[in-house]
């Protein structure tokens, strides 16, 4: 009943949001294809493409994945951020991908893999670079978006889960991180509102020491020298900022390439889900550094 009223109240809010305030002033040069089906297992797997209107190039890759504590959200919420990135010369796919508590973990993990794979099916009729692809999420979107990474750049992951993934780890350029979980084990001291209904939607218990998954979910146990480069950012004001502190930690131990964008606590608008508040100067700020971390990251430039 509580995860209902949740979803619920949190849809509402999510509508309002998508409706009337996240995707105002859209870029006016990028096209975009709306809820192409990428899967048959539920009404959830739809993507949209945006790319730049009348490009003719080859483009680099991106595939973005909605936040929401895998239990609500909605690939809706992120179309200027994604329209953005296109415009500045990539094939974004944006992706919706079924949630809990009706459906656990796996589900969410094996439609991330669908996706790209429905990607590497359709990539040419988009202009698209199948060899340069970047992903990327937030919150539980980060969540996803790096547990696959560990997946695609971990043997031992992938057998675990035993799922034939569709492409190969040199195809992986870099990864955008905001603000996600990352450290199942640490998730539920972080205090963050709501997150013991959410973890429960997911795996289907308050306690992930108590899931069958819980020597798989944490993307922090699963990095190998072959993790692509990561951008990084979160603000300290957000509950959720100890997980970010975490993963950074890790990136360092592991050695792995990554640029952060942190905000100190004294800005206050850097709270959870500042991505989607797009006038923030915050938000402004996580946008300059996204695009630059992918424009760096490329293996040629891109004339748009």
């Amino acid at each position: 009943m509580k995860t209902i009223l949740f979803k619920g109240i949190l849809n509402g809010f999510d509508l309002i949001g998508r409706k009337f305030y996240y995707n105002n002033d859209l870029p006016k040069d990028v096209y975009s294809v709306r809820n192409r089906e990428y899967s048959f297992k539920s009404k959830y797997n739809k993507l949209d493409i945006h790319f730049p209107e009348g490009n003719t190039e080859k483009l680099p890759i991106m595939i973005y994945i909605h936040g929401g504590g895998w239990t609500i959200g909605n690939k809706g919420n992120y179309t200027k951020l994604c329209q953005t990135i296109a415009n500045e010369g990539f094939l974004v796919f944006n992706i919706n991908y079924r949630l809990g508590p009706k459906n656990q973990h796996p589900s969410q993990v094996i439609d991330v893999i669908d996706a790209i794979k429905w990607v590497k099916e359709n990539y040419t009729d988009y202009n698209g670079d199948i060899n340069q692809i970047f992903l990327g999420g937030d919150s539980g979107g980060a969540h996803l978006s790096s547990l696959v990474s560990c997946i695609l750049t971990n043997e031992n992951l992938r057998k675990s889960y035993n799922i034939e993934t569709p492409i190969v780890k040199e195809q992986l350029l870099g990864l955008i991180l905001y603000y996600g979980a990352y450290n199942f084990d640490t998730l539920i001291d972080t205090g963050f509102p709501a997150i013991k209904i959410m973890v429960k939607s997911y795996i289907g218990t308050k306690k992930p020491e108590e899931s069958q998954y819980i020597d798989q979910i944490s993307p922090i146990d699963h990095i190998t020298k072959d993790f692509p480069p990561v951008f990084i950012t979160a603000g300290k004001v957000d509950w959720l900022y100890s997980q970010t502190a975490e993963m950074i930690e890790e990136l360092d131990r592991k050695g792995i390439q990554y640029s952060k964008l942190i905000f100190d606590k004294t800005t206050k608008e850097a709270q959870h889900a500042f991505i989607n508040f797009y006038k923030r100067d915050c938000t402004k700020e996580a946008y300059n550094a996204t695009i630059e971390f992918l424009k760096e990251n490329i293996k040629h430039s891109v004339k748009i």
